[in-house]
């Protein structure tokens, strides 16, 4: 086993394995095959440890939680793409969506307008590295929202 787990590949197979049952503790859309032996350990162990965290009964959080003042009015929904800062905020009072990247605390393009109340958003990565986002919308307005 000892020599097993001195090889990269050992590593890459099992991560790659893992991946597609759960997440590991890297950017989905990171080519494993360009870290090394270390690095693919300190992900395998990383990953390891998040998941016994999340199966506990009594989770902790492992690193302080940082706050970034986005200075938006109300949001009514928002989506992280995933292995990102990359936010979508759904501003019903605007009537439109707004992509925002958090660690910067900046808005990145122009909001888009949306004919319709946003009920669901969600993002699929087609090509890796790139992610469609969808939403799901629907002509009831919620009580109270114009």
């Amino acid at each position: 086993m000892y020599s097993l787990s001195t090889h990269r590949s050992f590593w890459i197979y099992g991560l790659r394995n893992e991946s597609l049952v759960r997440p590991i503790a890297c950017a989905s859309y990171e080519d494993l095959t360009t870290h090394d032996l270390q690095s693919l350990r300190r992900i395998a162990l990383h990953t390891l440890r998040l998941q016994k965290n999340w199966a506990s009964e009594t989770p902790q959080i492992l690193c302080p939680i940082r706050k970034v003042a986005l200075g938006l009015a109300t949001v009514h929904g928002f989506y992280q793409i995933p292995a990102t800062e990359l936010y979508i905020f759904y501003l019903s009072h605007q009537n439109s969506v707004e992509l925002w990247q958090s660690g910067w605390g900046t808005r990145v393009g122009t909001p888009i307008a949306v004919p319709t109340t946003v009920v669901h958003i969600s993002a699929h990565e087609t090509i890796s590295g790139q992610f469609l986002v969808a939403f799901l919308g629907t002509n009831i307005r919620r009580e109270g929202v114009r």
